[in-house]
């Protein structure tokens, strides 16, 4: 998307009705998270940092997987929709903030993923994961 003011409106609509946007947005199948996983060859019990998760379409079939996962969403609405959708899996953290300004100097992580956000907060990613915290934060 090249247009960034189509991009900061857009990537906050999603947030008006989170039951919708649940309904209606494309699913990935159970497939596209096997392929994933073995790419990146998460192990058992991986930590990882999602970005955007909306209503957690993505986190849902991760977490079954046993991942501890720390999912950043912008919208208020969208990330209570996904902490009521996620509550039967305490390893699982849903932070309602601006992926741009979440701090992650403490934490460590075993992959990043983006499922449906990528390219409406590229500026955030190139800049945040440029930086050194995110180097430290991401495990060796």
């Amino acid at each position: 998307m090249d247009n960034p003011e189509m991009r900061s409106r857009m990537r906050t609509t999603f947030d008006e009705d989170p039951t919708l946007y649940d309904r209606t947005r494309p699913v990935c199948p159970e497939s596209l998270f096997d392929d994933l996983v073995a790419t990146a060859r998460f192990s058992a019990g991986a930590r990882l940092v999602e970005i955007g998760c909306g209503t957690g379409q993505a986190t849902l079939p991760l977490a079954r997987r046993g991942f501890a996962i720390v999912a950043i969403e912008l919208g208020e609405r969208l990330a209570a929709f996904a902490r009521q959708k996620l509550a039967g899996f305490p390893n699982v953290e849903i932070i309602n903030v601006p992926f741009g300004q979440w701090d992650a100097s403490d934490a460590r992580f075993d992959g990043v993923i983006a499922v449906h956000s990528f390219h409406y907060t590229e500026d955030d990613y190139i800049s945040l994961l440029s930086t050194t915290s995110w180097h430290h934060a991401l495990a060796e």
